[in-house]
């Protein structure tokens, strides 16, 4: 049998799960985390990569830890 590899989670796919999660909406989320809403599109496109203050928002507002932002998407990352 075949073995099927997947491919890595990335900062939008993550985000995108979390703005679903909550419901919230892109613009509702960019309003709640203080990021503005053409970043978060831009990240969300994969145009942006997160930054130190930008995982401190996304942290924030969704409860999780800055370190988890700025890991995402490494190898080793997995979903809680």
């Amino acid at each position: 049998m075949k073995e099927i590899t997947l491919p890595t989670p990335t900062a939008a796919d993550y985000l995108a799960e979390e703005i679903q999660a909550r419901g919230w909406g892109v613009a509702g989320f960019a309003a709640r985390s203080g990021i503005a809403l053409e970043l978060l599109k831009d990240i969300l496109s994969g145009a942006t990569s997160i930054n130190l203050q930008t995982a401190r928002r996304l942290a924030i507002a969704t409860g999780t830890t800055i370190w988890t932002w700025l890991r995402v998407g490494e190898d080793d990352f997995a979903f809680a």
